[in-house]
């Protein structure tokens, strides 16, 4: 399973997002360039 596989590389594996959230220092925020509104 590749949660096994992360977690033997010494990743944390957690249920949610919301959890990855709560244990993260800083998040990073991104969105893909032709998704975004052109404002020039």
């Amino acid at each position: 399973e590749r949660a096994a596989a992360f977690a033997s590389l010494g990743a944390t594996i957690l249920a949610s997002n919301a959890q990855v959230v709560d244990d993260s220092d800083v998040i990073v925020i991104s969105v893909k360039p032709q998704i975004g509104k052109c404002t020039s």
